[in-house]
C-alpha cells in the first residue's frame, strides 16, 4: 500500500493506493470512499477504468513537481510520498508532522498493538512484523495519537509499506 500527499493550488489531500491483482487497485482519496480502478500504464500515460468510466492521465515532471493532464485538462501538482513530505517539512523548518510507521522490509504483519485514537509514547511498541523468520517489533519515535492503521494482522507487506500513522502530541 502506498500513500501520497498531492498538493494542487495550495490544497493538500492524501491518496492511498493498494495494488490488488491483474492491474486492479483500490484507491482512496482523503474524505472519499474507496474506489476500485483498473489501470494500465504506457510510459507517462495511465489509462484508468472505473466501471464504465474511462480516463486518460498523462504525467510529466520530476521529484515532487508533476504536471498531469486528465482527459485533456492540465493541472500542476506536487506529489510527495510520506518520507519526502517529512523531508520537505524539515527543510522548511516546520514540525516533523505526522509519523508514518512502515515495515522495514517485506514480511507479514503478526500483530497490531494499538488502536485508532490511542495515545502512545516514544519507544512504545505499536506493531510486530515477521521478516526472514524473525519478529521485528516496530516502535513509535514520537509521543502521539494513532490517527490511522493501514495494515491488518496476517497481511503480507513490502518494505516501506505504511502500517500506522501517528499525529504528534505536545
Amino acid at each position: 500500500m502506498m500513500r501520497y500527499t498531492i498538493k494542487r493550488g495550495g490544497e493538500a489531500r492524501w491518496v492511498q493506493i493498494q495494488a490488488l491483482e491483474d492491474g486492479l487497485f483500490d484507491v482512496q482519496v482523503e474524505g472519499e470512499p474507496t474506489r476500485r480502478v483498473r489501470m494500465t500504464r504506457s510510459g507517462g500515460r495511465l489509462h484508468l477504468l472505473e466501471g464504465a468510466d474511462s480516463h486518460l492521465v498523462e504525467i510529466s515532471g520530476e521529484r515532487g513537481a508533476r504536471y498531469a493532464a486528465i482527459d485533456g485538462v492540465h493541472a500542476a501538482l506536487e506529489v510527495y510520498d510520506d518520507a519526502a513530505l517529512r523531508r520537505l517539512r524539515a527543510r522548511e523548518g516546520l514540525s516533523g508532522g505526522d509519523e508514518i510507521i512502515a515495515s522495514p522490509m517485506p514480511g507479514r504483519v503478526v500483530q497490531i498493538l494499538v488502536t485508532e485514537g490511542q495515545a502512545v509514547q516514544a519507544g512504545q511498541a505499536v506493531a510486530i512484523v515477521e521478516a526472514m523468520k524473525m519478529e521485528n517489533e516496530l516502535r513509535a519515535q514520537i509521543n502521539g495519537v494513532v490517527q490511522a492503521i493501514y495494515a491488518t494482522e496476517g497481511m503480507q507487506v513490502d518494505g516501506k509499506t505504511p502500517l500506522i500513522m501517528l499525529e504528534p502530541t505536545t
